[in-house]
């Protein structure tokens, strides 16, 4: 990806979608992408772990990234460890009192994930970021849905991630659309 990504002069491009194996170029990737296209206002980025990685490297991505001045949305897909596969959130096993609980449990758990990663974003990125998603599987078969968090900002204390209420489609800046249910 880091080669492709060298060959793109595009310092004035305001949104841009990846998706790639991690690897070990991985931190001159994020980095490349922060000095290449320094005007992005939107960004995806669909990652999937190496071969033997247990966690993403939130803090080296979000630093690598911290050269967006003017990033306002952030979309992940980190392939994060331990989250369930789509299957568990199929709507026939929210029939069964114990998988209901299950599956309720494991949704609580994937957002306990979200929200860690989204506030080590917040807090490493610039003040332009308005929100982060991420990707995660939807009780609809195996579609998925984009989980929104709002970065809120306070003078001495930072920047931190609240979750926003999931509603309908999601504004990305200059008219780049997403419906926050399905992964366009």
């Amino acid at each position: 990806m880091l080669d492709i990504l060298r060959r793109i002069h595009a310092p004035h491009l305001i949104f841009l979608e990846l998706e790639f194996r991690a690897d070990a170029s991985d931190d001159q990737l994020f980095r490349h992408i922060g000095s290449a296209f320094p005007s992005l206002a939107g960004l995806v980025i669909h990652r999937y772990r190496a071969v033997g990685e247990d966690e993403a490297p939130l803090a080296a991505i979000a630093t690598s990234l911290s050269a967006l001045q003017h990033l306002k949305v952030l979309m992940l897909h980190l392939d994060f460890a331990g989250l369930p596969d789509a299957n568990i959130f199929k709507r026939s096993s929210w029939n069964n009192a114990s998988l209901r609980s299950r599956s309720q449990r494991q949704l609580a758990d994937i957002d306990v994930t979200f929200r860690h990663a989204a506030n080590v974003f917040a807090s490493l990125l610039g003040p332009t970021l308005l929100n982060i998603c991420f990707l995660r599987p939807l009780s609809h078969g195996s579609r998925q849905q984009w989980v929104p968090f709002r970065i809120v900002r306070s003078t001495g204390d930072g920047a931190f991630a609240e979750k926003c209420p999931v509603s309908g489609s999601f504004q990305l800046p200059y008219s780049h659309r997403f419906n926050i249910y399905g992964d366009d």
